[in-house]
């Protein structure tokens, strides 16, 4: 949604802008997201006037400007007049480290070589000028001979595209989608036979059965999922629906049984928390002391009444800290149970589901709960809700 926003917010300034500016103007402005380009027939001084009350739109904006009567660069292009009309060559910014894939990697070999045939032809689309391009891809050549790329393969792809003719390549092109079954295979060496075997049985298979050839009429597409990545697996992250896939025998809450816990009381030993318009089954064993969960409060007189919270400490803790009962706190949840027709009776805490230990997912999962319950509208007692955790009651 980032560059929504920003196409949306930009767009709305630049009316602003030219609606009440006064002054020289460009005779050609474009603009990509956040980057422009200007293009001026008038005075030095004239054009510096410009992006200088340009650059001011917004006090939250901060603009780089860079002038120049020979070439300018505007995106990944760098443009330049050329007689009367606009010439265009490759453009690397200064941070561009060409860090293409090492060709070392673990990849089938098409994947490698279709790489550097693809920067071929984004060159061929880039440069207008037939000997620039010539020259800048020596220069791509050689850094994919810094990434291992063998020679000859650079060298092969670099004919390949030198023959075609720049102008096919500005042709947008419509793609037909393949009416074929993927068959879908987590990449290793093993599976590069298995892909082969699998299309040998198909043709085996049509042979054998025509009538197969009406539902399958082409061979199924072979695809390739990535495999497990050393960071996967050495780094396990817990799965936000990970407690609701694996329920356990004995699920719900349960006290804690410690002399000194003032929550074991208010405890529903229900498996599941049902208001008037929603349902939510546990499917995990929590106590007092569990800590790491979405946890809600409802009320024993009122069905349709529910609160949804969170916490990386104790429930018991954190229940408390709602209201101590009898404490006036200007909560929503110790108004409601302070009413003069309510009493500390008709609280009841339950566990709903473990969520991760990092705050952000947590509340991510909070959310998802508080959304399923509609707490955040009345009845629901979450009416101080925020995706911010700075706000949350």
């Amino acid at each position: 949604m980032g560059p929504s926003y920003a196409i949306l917010f930009l767009a709305y300034l630049e009316e602003k802008f030219f609606n009440t500016y006064i002054g020289p103007q460009p005779d050609l402005y474009r603009r990509y997201i956040d980057d422009c380009i200007l293009l001026f027939y008038c005075t030095d001084s004239e054009a510096e006037f410009f992006t200088q009350k340009f650059t001011n739109l917004h006090p939250c904006l901060k603009f780089t400007t860079s002038f120049s009567k020979l070439s300018i660069p505007f995106l990944y292009i760098l443009i330049s007049p050329n007689d009367d009309k606009i010439s265009t060559s490759i453009y690397y910014k200064s941070t561009d480290s060409h860090s293409y894939l090492m060709y070392s990697s673990y990849h089938r070999h098409h994947t490698m070589n279709s790489i550097p045939f693809s920067q071929f032809l984004r060159l061929r689309r880039i440069c207008s000028v037939e000997d620039d391009f010539i020259t800048q891809s020596h220069c791509l050549i050689q850094f994919f001979v810094n990434r291992g790329y063998p020679l000859h393969i650079l060298q092969h792809s670099f004919l390949k595209v030198k023959s075609i003719q720049r102008n096919s390549l500005l042709i947008p092109k419509t793609r037909n989608k393949p009416n074929r079954t993927p068959f879908v295979l987590t990449f290793s060496e093993p599976s590069k036979s298995l892909a082969s075997t699998t299309k040998d049985l198909f043709n085996q298979i049509i042979k054998v059965s025509p009538s197969i050839q009406n539902v399958f009429s082409n061979p199924p597409i072979i695809a390739y999922r990535r495999p497990p990545s050393l960071k996967s697996i050495l780094v396990k992250t817990r799965k936000l629906n990970q407690s609701l896939s694996e329920p356990c025998l004995n699920p719900g809450i349960f006290p804690c049984d410690s002399s000194r816990c003032r929550t074991c009381q208010f405890v529903s030993k229900s498996s599941f928390i049902q208001t008037t318009t929603s349902y939510f089954s546990i499917r995990k064993r929590f106590n007092c002391t569990s800590t790491c969960l979405i946890y809600s409060i409802t009320c024993k007189k009122c069905p349709s009444i529910i609160y949804i919270g969170q916490t990386s400490r104790s429930l018991s803790t954190r229940f408390m800290e709602h209201f101590g009962i009898t404490n006036q706190s200007a909560t929503s949840v110790s108004q409601h149970f302070n009413k003069s027709s309510h009493s500390q009776d008709d609280v009841v805490v339950s566990g709903l589901i473990h969520a991760p230990i990092d705050e952000a997912p947590r509340i991510e999962l909070e959310n998802r709960i508080i959304f399923h319950f509609s707490s955040h509208h009345s009845p629901g007692l979450n009416t101080i809700f925020s995706f911010l955790p700075t706000s949350r009651q």
